[in-house]
This record gives structure tokens, sequence and C-alpha cells, in this order.
């Protein structure tokens, strides 16, 4: 849960402009939460895996709440509010929908509450916010065209050959067949990752990268996979 805390620095600011409380809440089987430990958790029965469900999780919250409330604030008389992005934030929808007389509000971010086909409907919706944010950042403020290079990155992971992987990228692991889907996703997550974290978008990274991939592509040598690794500058 600490490799997130970082992502809600707004959340952070307005408990220190309201005085309020803030808890960071990690879901049951996520990160240390592992009631069974690492490797019986994730085991078939329900008993185990199957204890991980929505229903669960939020009860899990709730309870936190309330024990809270019952040291910080026995009378109730602060609100609850809950908040996350992504997973997070659908679940921050969901306990305010389910448990109103615990959770007063909601601040839910990037929140997927149709995973599943219904009539208008975009699947692609959370995929096109983070491309227009990274066009927004790299082209519309500094001119940088960001989308034919992420384009041309993710173009040169479709018949990579595993050498060419390792040695772009810079993995850990020697090369082996698969490696370059292995690494495209790896590269998604990233991708993904800087357009949704950057408050403030004064700080993020984003038009540095940009910038950084569009120098490679200028090399007399330089591939899609290079352009990728510039995007990744743990890799270098």
């Amino acid at each position: 849960i600490t490799r997130v805390v970082g992502a809600y620095g707004h959340v952070i600011e307005m408990a220190e402009r309201m005085q309020g409380l803030v808890v960071m809440m990690e879901s049951r089987f996520f990160g240390s939460s592992l009631p069974f430990g690492r490797q019986d958790s994730y085991r078939a029965p329900v008993d185990r895996v199957g204890l991980l469900t929505v229903e669960q999780v939020l009860l899990d919250y709730v309870e936190i709440i309330i024990a809270v409330h019952a040291e910080f604030d026995p009378e109730w008389r602060c609100p609850s509010i809950a908040f996350g992005g992504s997973l997070a934030g659908t679940q921050a929808a969901m306990i305010r929908f389910k448990y109103p007389t615990v959770v007063d509000m909601s601040l839910a971010s990037s929140a997927p509450l149709h995973g599943f086909p219904t009539p208008g409907f975009d699947a692609a919706a959370w995929r096109k916010r983070v491309t227009d944010t990274w066009v927004e950042l790299a082209t519309g403020q500094h001119g940088c065209p960001v989308f034919g290079l992420v384009q041309r990155a993710f173009a040169s992971f479709e018949n990579a050959d595993p050498d060419a992987v390792k040695q772009a990228l810079n993995t850990c692991e020697t090369p082996y067949p698969g490696n370059n889907w292995d690494a495209r996703d790896e590269f998604w997550a990233h991708i993904e990752s800087y357009g949704t974290y950057g408050y403030p978008w004064s700080t993020s990274a984003i038009p540095k990268l940009c910038e950084l991939a569009f120098y490679t592509s200028k090399l007399p040598t330089a591939g899609g996979l290079d352009i990728a690794a510039a995007f990744l500058p743990e890799t270098t």
C-alpha cells in the first residue's frame, strides 16, 4: 500500500486544510494483507481465495471505519469520505452505494463502474483518457509528437527477438520466447501509470520522457524498442 500513497496528494492536502484524518486501507489478498500467507492465500478452495469477494472487501472497510470512529470520533460528528483510483475508486463508489450510513461521500477517480457490456458503454474510454493525458501534456504543452512515438514503440514488440528485448530494455531475466509480450505489458503499465498518477500535473514526468524518446528516435541506429526504453528511464 505504501507504493500508492504518493498518488493521493490531493487527498492529503484536503485533509490538512480540513483537519481531517486519512486512513489508507489495504484490501485483503493484496500487498501484505494475505490472510493465509503468500502461498496458501491463493489456493482454489472457497475458504482461501474464495474469500476474496467485493462483499467481503467492503465489509472489511466498513469494520475499519467503524473502529476508527470508535477511537477518534465516537459521536460520529465528522463525516467519512471514501476515496480511491482505479479498483480502489470502484470500491469507494460501491461502499457509498451499499453503506450510505457509514460513508457520507465518495471521491472515485478513474473508477471502472461499468465493467460489462451495456448500451452506450465505451470499453476503450479509460485508455482514451490516458492517451489524451499524454497528448495534452507532451504535445499540447511542449510540442512533442508523443502519439507517433508510443505507436512506434508498441509496434516494435510485435515480433521482437528475445535477445533484442533483453538488450534494449535491460531486463533482469535471460532472454526467453515470449518476453516481447511480457515487456509490452510492462511498457503499457508504465505508460498507464504516468498518465494516471501525476498530481499536480506540473510535476509530471511525461514531457521529459517524451523529449527523451523523441531524441532517441532521431539517432541513426534507433529502433522501436529503443524508443520504448527511452520512455522507461529505469531500464537505462
